[in-house]
C-alpha cells in the first residue's frame, strides 16, 4: 500500500490541465471484485482491490490506456464430494492474491464535453497466489490436486469491460466501469481436474475512479 501511495504522489506532480483538452488522465480507483471457479456459488463473494491507470485522450474515437490492479478474491464449497483414497484432500477453501497488469484499447461510443462512454479489450498478466484458511501457499501442497498437476503463478488475461467518465468543468473525470479480467488460468483457486465447472476461472469487478487530467 505504501508503494501504491508514493506511485500516486510522484504521478500528481504531473503537469495539470486547464483551458485545453486534457491528452492524458491519471487515474485512481477502487474496485468490488468476485471470482467464480470450482470452489462457491458464481460471483458472490466480493472483495474490494485498488486500480491505479494512466488513459490516453489524443483520439476522437480510438485511445490507448495502461493499467495495473491489486487485490484478492476468494471462494468456499461445503457441498462437494470426491471419492477415492484418503489421500486425496481437496482444498474447500481459498484465499489468492493478485496483481494483474495489462495495456488496453478503449472505443469511445460517445464522447462530448462532458461524457464518454466506451468499451474496452486488454491484453495483459497476473500473478496469483492461492491460500488455504492458514494462509499457506495451496500451489505447493500437491495432495490437493491430482496427481502430476501442477501450474504456474502467472497468467495471461484478455480483460473486457464497459465504462463512462463524466468530466466536470475542472476537467476532472468521475469514472464507473464494470468488466471480466478473461483469464487464461483454471487455477486461481488451485482446482482443476477435481473440479465441478469446466472452463477457465474468471473474475468480475465494479470500478469507481477519479480521472485526473495531466500533460504529458
Amino acid at each position: 500500500m505504501k508503494t501504491c501511495s508514493l506511485v500516486v504522489f510522484l504521478l500528481l506532480q504531473v503537469t495539470w490541465v486547464y483551458g485545453q483538452s486534457p491528452n492524458s488522465y491519471i487515474q485512481v480507483g477502487i474496485s468490488p471484485v468476485a471470482y467464480r471457479g470450482d470452489l462457491g456459488h458464481g460471483f458472490s463473494k466480493w472483495r474490494m482491490n485498488v486500480n491505479l491507470g494512466l488513459l490516453f485522450n489524443k483520439k476522437d474515437r480510438l485511445n490507448g490506456s495502461a493499467q495495473i490492479a491489486i487485490g484478492s478474491v476468494t471462494g468456499q464449497s461445503d457441498d462437494r464430494e470426491i471419492g477415492g483414497s484418503p489421500d486425496i484432500t481437496p482444498n474447500s477453501y481459498f484465499k489468492t492474491n493478485f496483481v494483474a497488469v495489462n495495456y488496453e484499447l478503449h472505443y469511445n461510443i460517445i464522447r462530448n464535453e462532458f461524457w464518454k462512454f466506451y468499451i474496452g479489450q486488454g491484453f495483459g498478466f497476473m500473478h496469483f497466489t492461492p491460500k488455504d484458511q492458514y494462509g499457506e501457499n495451496l500451489r505447493e501442497q500437491y495432495e490437493t490436486r491430482e496427481e502430476g498437476e501442477s501450474y504456474g503463478s502467472i497468467a495471461i488475461i484478455f480483460p473486457t469491460k464497459l465504462g463512462v467518465i463524466y468530466f466536470l468543468p475542472n476537467d476532472f473525470g468521475l469514472g464507473f466501469e464494470t468488466g471480466f479480467y478473461n483469464s487464461l488460468t483454471d487455477y486461481i483457486d488451485n482446482i482443476s481436474a477435481w473440479g465441478n465447472k469446466k472452463g477457465f476461472d474468471n473474475m468480475w469487478y465494479f470500478k469507481f475512479s477519479l480521472n485526473i487530467p495531466v500533460s504529458l
